[in-house]
C-alpha cells in the first residue's frame, strides 16, 4: 500500500479555493452585464422621455387654412412646421407618399426654434397629386448629445391640396 494521494484538508481547500475563484468570475459578468442592461435601460428612458414631453410640433394653422400644398408639375411640398415644445427641433425627415403609390423621404437639415414657424419648400421628386405626409422630428439628447428621431412625435397628415 504504497498508494500516495491528497490528503482530504488539501482537497477541501483546493474545492474551496475553484468555487470562489469561479464565483468571483460569474460575479464580475453579471456585474458587467448589469452595468450594461442599466446604460442601454437609461438611454432608452431619455429618449423616451424626451420625445414625449419635450417635443411638439404642428403644422401652422392660420384662420383654420392648414399651411400645407403641393404642386404636382414641380414635384414639391410646400408645409410650415410651428415647434410648439421645450427643445429645439434639429432637423426633421419628411416621407411623401403619392397616388401612385410611390414615396420619397426627404431629409430637412434645418432647425426649428422653440416658438418660431419654419416654412420650408420641399422637393420630393413625386409627380402626381399626394395622399400622404409624415414629418418626424429629431433632437439632441442632452445627456450625450446624440441626435434621435422622434416617431412618438411626428406629424401625419393625409388632407392635403394642391398650391393655389
Amino acid at each position: 500500500m504504497n498508494k500516495k494521494g491528497v490528503s482530504p484538508l488539501i482537497a477541501t481547500v483546493l474545492l474551496i479555493a475553484f468555487a470562489v475563484a469561479l464565483g468571483a468570475i460569474v460575479m464580475n459578468w453579471g456585474r458587467t452585464y448589469v452595468e450594461e442592461q442599466t446604460d442601454n435601460a437609461q438611454e432608452l428612458s431619455d429618449q423616451k422621455t424626451t420625445c414625449s414631453f419635450d417635443v411638439n410640433i404642428k403644422i401652422l394653422e392660420i384662420s383654420n387654412q392648414k399651411k400645407l400644398c403641393y404642386n404636382s408639375t414641380a414635384g414639391t411640398l410646400d408645409l410650415t412646421v410651428d415647434n410648439r415644445g421645450r427643445k429645439t427641433i434639429e432637423s426633421f425627415e419628411v416621407l411623401v407618399y403619392n397616388s401612385t403609390e410611390d414615396i420619397a423621404v426627404v431629409q430637412v437639415n434645418q432647425s426649428i426654434n422653440i416658438g418660431r414657424p419654419l416654412k420650408q419648400t420641399i422637393t420630393h421628386g413625386l409627380g402626381g397629386d399626394l395622399d400622404f405626409i409624415r414629418v418626424t422630428p429629431q433632437v439632441r439628447l442632452v445627456t450625450n448629445g446624440a441626435l434621435i428621431t422622434c416617431t412618438e412625435s411626428e406629424i401625419k397628415d393625409d388632407d392635403l391640396s394642391p398650391c393655389t
